[in-house]
């Protein structure tokens, strides 16, 4: 059996510093793509922790901070965005991101597939969307390794610094992977 290189887990109040400085370290890999990341504040980060656990106390967002399994490191972040339960609609989007330290180790591509099954086994949804802009050639691969289906362009998806933005939409049904490898 093999080590476990990351474990997965919800934020904690203490992962603010640890959250700031992956992000500080990463500005120029991150951008153009996560355009929140330039002239990010400790304050922002405190800001967004915080909201996060009242995301998830609503069941809207569920974010998890990924963690070396050797060293307690903090890695990046996993999270499924606008949870849907409807009767009719249960799905959410999934989004990730990976400190540059850390990148090209397939660590994003391993979170991807864990946040997906957790959202089939934990949370019962039947659909997980990811979006990239089709200039993201790395992000673009992580979802194509990880086995996620594309769907296609969707037109004027996002507004993105001010403009229109294209994405390609690749998607997880439970029946596209076997969810239990990826179980706690």
């Amino acid at each position: 059996m093999l080590k476990q290189k990351v474990y997965f887990r919800p934020y904690k109040l203490n992962d603010i510093e640890s959250r700031f400085e992956a992000i500080k370290e990463s500005e120029d890999y991150l951008l153009p793509w996560i355009p929140w990341a330039k002239g990010y504040t400790l304050e922002a980060c405190k800001s967004w922790v915080q909201g996060a656990h009242e995301a998830w106390e609503n069941g809207k967002d569920y974010c998890f901070a990924i963690i070396d399994a050797a060293s307690e490191e903090y890695i990046g972040e996993v999270k499924l965005l606008n949870v849907h339960r409807a009767y009719f609609e249960s799905k959410a989007a999934v989004g990730y991101w990976v400190r540059k330290s850390y990148a090209g180790k397939g660590i994003a591509v391993e979170a991807l597939k864990w946040m997906t099954a957790y959202a089939f086994r934990e949370l019962g949804l039947y659909r997980v969307e990811i979006m990239i802009m089709p200039e993201n050639e790395k992000s673009l691969r992580v979802a194509r390794k990880a086995g996620a289906k594309e769907e296609g362009c969707l037109r004027n998806q996002w507004i993105f610094n001010g403009q229109p933005q294209d994405v390609v939409l690749f998607s997880f049904i439970p029946s596209d992977f076997n969810s239990d490898k990826y179980g706690e």
